[in-house]
């Protein structure tokens, strides 16, 4: 059963590997989203991850199987615009065309809405760390 959640700290490792091995390097040519004949090196990093994990206006959701992490998704609230945007999407090369990513897509369209009203309360009231209230 794929179950679905917010990253933490303990998952960035996992997190980067497989954002790497989606987008980048001769793993990800197994899948339909490679960027390896576009670009070279990383396309994220540990601290960059960790930036996004721990960051107060961004969720990082991760569909898991066991301790198998299977996608992932980034949610960042913009301020600016008021709108909750989604990035770093990846599925494992070799688990890509299962429905893994349409059913991450479908949990993070769940978490929008939630998400955009914690980000905007977050900011007027001040809260120290939104991510306490997934």
């Amino acid at each position: 059963m794929i179950e679905f959640h917010p990253a933490k700290p303990q998952d960035i490792a996992a997190i980067v590997s497989l954002v790497n091995q989606t987008y980048r390097g001769e793993q990800s040519r197994l899948g339909w989203t490679t960027e390896a004949d576009l670009l070279d090196g990383l396309r994220t990093d540990q601290a960059h991850m960790a930036s996004l994990v721990n960051a107060q206006d961004s969720r990082v959701l991760l569909a898991k199987q066991g301790d198998k992490l299977l996608g992932s998704i980034l949610l960042e609230y913009l301020a600016d615009s008021e709108a909750v945007e989604l990035g770093m999407f990846a599925v494992a090369p070799s688990l890509q065309n299962r429905g893994i990513g349409k059913q991450l897509l479908s949990d993070a369209a769940i978490n929008l809405t939630v998400l955009a009203s914690l980000f905007q309360s977050t900011r007027s009231c001040g809260a120290p760390n939104a991510k306490d209230s997934l």
